[in-house]
């Protein structure tokens, strides 16, 4: 007989891996970027009694939602070689059986679009393209070269756009936040392939640095983050001297951080940290909303 303390510590490991598994500071971190996105740059008068609306709601649970559904689905896919770069963060196969997962990433696809359609047949079209495409990216296209990376970065840059589908018109700011959010999210998938070299390797996946080398990539690496930083003075320099003082202080620190990390990393657990440093970036980059 099971006594009631080890069925709740069962049921806590499985909360806690499930929670693991759909990444929910990357959620937490998704939920407020769009939330920012739509309170400084959908709205033309930021007030806090905007996100009152219910439209911003079933849409970033949609987001959230298609996003938690693809974590899910690339964990599935990616049981062998996670069991060889972080066996000990394993969590389908192991915690939660393989069914399962299959089944919760179908429900959070189904609750997302379902939600979606209930903002606009625009809304809904654009969440179930992205959850085909997320599935798609776990099965296939992460195991190539750059057309993966390009994958993700695109649905990064996208889960900003999208929430500017409830303005009337178009938005220039929101266009702009889309391409930073590419831009960083591009960065960080060629580090983290880096960081995945080993499994990919025994696995036969055909990416980035596997393909053109560990120096080639980094040296990719620098032009994308010249580019990078190139475009976030150019867009944010004229605007007010807020914004210039915010890049010169926290922002571009951020940048050389990661440009000293790179060249200087040799192993995975260096390239594991530059891969944690991106979000910061990302994070610096949805916390400058406000001053637009």
């Amino acid at each position: 007989m099971v006594s009631m303390g080890k069925q709740k510590t069962h049921f806590s490991t499985f909360v806690l891996a499930g929670f693991r598994l759909v990444r929910i500071p990357n959620l937490i971190i998704l939920l407020l970027t769009s939330l920012m996105v739509y309170l400084y740059l959908v709205q033309p008068n930021p007030e806090w009694h905007a996100l009152l609306h219910i439209k911003i709601w079933l849409l970033t649970i949609a987001v959230v939602f298609t996003a938690a559904a693809g974590y899910v689905i690339n964990d599935y896919y990616d049981i062998k070689i996670d069991y060889v770069n972080k066996p000990k963060r394993v969590v389908v196969g192991r915690i939660i059986a393989r069914r399962t997962a299959i089944i919760l990433h179908t429900v959070l696809n189904f609750i997302a679009v379902v939600l979606a359609i209930l903002v606009s047949w625009k809304v809904c079209l654009s969440v179930f393209l992205s959850s085909v495409l997320l599935w798609y990216y776990a099965n296939s296209l992460k195991r190539k070269p750059l057309t993966g990376n390009l994958a993700v970065a695109f649905l990064a840059g996208f889960s900003v756009y999208i929430i500017g589908l409830l303005r009337e018109d178009e938005s220039v700011a929101i266009i702009l936040f889309s391409v930073f959010a590419f831009t960083i999210s591009l960065i960080r998938e060629i580090i983290k392939d880096m960081e995945d070299m080993k499994g990919d390797l025994a696995h036969d996946c055909k990416t980035l640095p596997i393909i053109i080398g560990e120096q080639k990539t980094k040296v990719l690496l620098f032009v994308l983050i010249a580019l990078f930083t190139l475009m976030v003075a150019v867009w944010f320099y004229p605007k007010n001297e807020h914004l210039v003082m915010y890049c010169g202080v926290i922002l571009f620190p951020l940048i050389i951080m990661m440009i000293v990390g790179l060249v200087i990393a040799k192993n995975t657990h260096q390239y594991r940290r530059i891969s944690r440093l991106c979000k910061w970036i990302m994070l610096a980059g949805v916390l400058s909303m406000p001053l637009f």
